[in-house]
């Protein structure tokens, strides 16, 4: 698959790529759900003889350091795919839009977790048990919106307004220089990120190892 990503043998199609916020807490068995110091030092092996450039990269040295760079996403390997599939794809002049879903989850303080944007995807709030209310609602019918929207013209603008006439908040694709997400918190709002070397590295890194020579 990952052969697939690096040497462009996907569909010549726009993508939307995303992710929940939390839906990687956990993946680490240490107290609070965040990696040690220990874990992180481990982790850094896989990038072989590239590993102290990383760790340069990295410039942390204790558990506080790192609980900072993992509470920005820096080495999740979920969040900091998501945005590096985007840079590829754009890098290839491809058209692809990125997410990150942020919005409370009412029930059991699950946060974001993995799954829970499909609710507001499919606009089903109402087959679940949980006590969502009006704002859980509002944001189903803008994210509902952009998939449908998706799914008809390839772009989730569509003519710029949701399934109830409402404006929708331009998402604009993520491109080398402009880093555009739509956060999706109580409602749904474009953001740009930062640059971000760590994730840069770890691209690198993948393009050296998957692209074909």
């Amino acid at each position: 698959v990952a052969r697939s990503y690096f040497n462009d043998r996907l569909p010549d199609i726009p993508m939307i790529v995303g992710y929940c916020l939390d839906e990687t807490k956990g993946m680490f068995g240490n107290k609070g759900n965040t990696p040690s110091y220990k874990e992180f030092l481990e982790f850094a092996n896989v990038y072989g003889d590239k590993k102290d450039e990383f760790l340069k990269i990295a410039n942390v040295s204790d558990d506080a350091g790192v609980a900072e760079l993992y509470e920005r996403g820096d080495f999740n390997s979920i969040s900091a795919g998501s945005r590096g599939f985007c840079e590829l794809r754009s890098a290839m002049g491809k058209k692809v839009y990125l997410y990150i879903f942020d919005h409370d989850i009412p029930g059991d303080d699950a946060g974001s977790f993995h799954g829970s944007d499909l609710w507001f995807t499919f606009d089903s709030l109402s087959k679940s048990w949980r006590p969502f209310e009006g704002k859980h609602y509002d944001l189903a019918r803008q994210v509902c919106s952009y998939w449908t929207n998706f799914v008809k013209f390839g772009d989730p603008n569509g003519d710029g307004t949701d399934y109830n006439g409402n404006p929708l908040p331009e998402w604009r694709p993520y491109t080398k220089n402009e880093k555009n997400v739509m956060m999706f918190y109580d409602k749904a709002t474009p953001e740009t990120l930062p640059e971000n070397a760590i994730i840069d590295f770890r691209l690198e890194f993948a393009k050296d190892k998957f692209t074909d020579k």
